[in-house]
């Protein structure tokens, strides 16, 4: 049985003196953050996709990357509605659905919500903070927050609500649906374009929690920005924001009250077969694989020598055998990434220009076990779910003995992985839509934490 971190939302914080932020007169120049005191870290049956016939003349290796833009069959329309589901339009009606469009769907469902929470259409929070109205929206943003306004947990009265989760401005995600440039504004990665509105999103955030009494603020935030923590390191500390937050780590990430949020979920994770699930470990093609960039490829030599792509080329020279061992770059025709994804016992998992990494849902899914190589990142979803029961976590300075870690592993142990990989990939990271719901349970549910 998982231990479970219990606790109690409502107690997480308690009633203070009202919040100010710091005068911003403009979005356009980023804040880096000032440095904050270290803290020693403590780790405590999927859906298939449309068929390839969707597209004509496409191959299933066409399917799973038609969201790449550099790809000579890339369709932004396309790319958005196989990994979002839906049509834009379509979209941009969910984020702005009034909660009595939904209450006769909750009363169907009859859920056990032990916390309740309020919320707000995008055009509801825009009229009590209008210097939000001319914000850009991303893709990520506009589907999260659909997911927000559908749940069954949500109320309609802001005085019975145990905490509020504002429309996630913040969640400036810019690899996602389509990728390969980061395009923040390109046409699949956003629903409204205006400005990216870090500041004023904090600002109207602070002021929420101000004027409501001082119940808890929940924030979606999905930063691709570099440095993902973008704002003055006093407001990532701020009392009364709790920050679900990509890419999480320490000194910023707060292991009592945040929440370490997944990258956005790809395609590829609802279209692994069902045989990479079922299949015995002894047909699995490869003991370990990763695939991706080791080189960085926008031509700047600096870029080599960040952390990440240094990791990827120590792995490739202790790992590599170029067997039953695969550590290759993205340029590579040797083997394809999804032959990799299915026919591994292993799947490692590293970050690139930045710590966190896209691979991490794909890997979860993919019927073999993940394996998480960091010295920061916070596992996701770690505050309910330890890594350690569905992957293995190692730090980089672990590189050298990885191989004795994992062959050190039982079968059985690996199975017993496997199987609790699979079950998070179709709880929590099969699909955004999953995530989004698998956060909002956690904190209406008895399942929580209690400070």
């Amino acid at each position: 049985m998982l231990r479970v971190f219990i606790a109690c939302f409502a107690c997480l914080f308690t009633a203070g003196s009202a919040l100010k932020l710091q005068s911003v007169t403009s979005d356009s120049q980023p804040a880096r953050p000032e440095p904050l005191p270290t803290h020693q870290m403590v780790w405590s049956s999927p859906v298939g996709g449309p068929p390839s016939s969707t597209l004509p003349g496409a191959t299933d290796a066409v399917v799973s990357d038609m969201c790449d833009e550099s790809a000579s069959y890339y369709d932004a329309d396309a790319c958005f509605e196989h990994t979002v589901g839906r049509a834009k339009a379509d979209l941009q009606k969910d984020m702005n659905r009034d909660a009595a469009l939904t209450r006769r769907r909750k009363r169907e469902r009859m859920p056990n919500c032990t916390r309740r929470f309020y919320t707000y259409t995008f055009e509801q929070f825009e009229k009590e903070f209008p210097y939000m109205a001319s914000c850009y929206v991303s893709t990520y943003a506009a589907v999260a927050h659909a997911i927000v306004l559908d749940d069954p947990c949500r109320t309609s009265s802001k005085s019975a609500a145990d905490f509020l989760v504002p429309p996630p401005y913040s969640a400036h995600e810019c690899n996602w649906p389509s990728y390969g440039h980061g395009h923040c504004k390109s046409k699949a990665n956003s629903v409204r374009l205006g400005r990216r509105c870090k500041f004023h999103s904090q600002r109207a955030f602070v002021e929420l929690y101000n004027k409501s009494g001082n119940a808890s603020i929940l924030v979606i935030d999905q930063s691709s920005d570099l440095p993902p923590y973008n704002l003055p390191a006093l407001e990532y500390g701020r009392r009364g924001l709790v920050r679900a937050k990509g890419s999480s780590k320490l000194p910023y990430y707060r292991p009592d009250v945040d929440v370490s949020m997944p990258p956005p979920a790809t395609a590829r994770c609802r279209r692994v077969p069902e045989k990479s699930f079922e299949e015995p470990l002894e047909s699995k093609q490869f003991f370990l694989s990763f695939k991706g960039t080791l080189n960085s490829t926008d031509g700047n030599k600096a870029h080599n020598k960040l952390p990440g792509f240094r990791l990827r080329r120590k792995v490739h020279k202790v790992l590599h055998n170029g067997r039953d061992r695969i550590i290759e770059d993205t340029s590579s025709q040797t083997t394809s990434f999804d032959l990799l994804l299915t026919s591994s016992r292993f799947l490692l998992i590293m970050g690139g220009d930045v710590e966190f990494s896209y691979r991490f849902n794909e890997a979860v899914c993919s019927g073999g076990v993940p394996v998480l190589i960091t010295n920061t990142w916070i596992p996701p979803f770690r505050e309910f779910v330890p890594f350690e029961s569905y992957g293995v976590l190692v730090r980089e300075n672990q590189v050298g003995d990885l191989l004795y870690i994992l062959q050190s592993l039982t079968d059985a142990e690996v199975d017993k992985r496997r199987r609790m990989a699979r079950k998070m990939c179709i709880d929590a990271f099969q699909t955004t839509e999953k995530t989004v719901s698998a956060l909002l349970n956690f904190h209406t549910s008895a399942v929580s934490r209690q400070a």
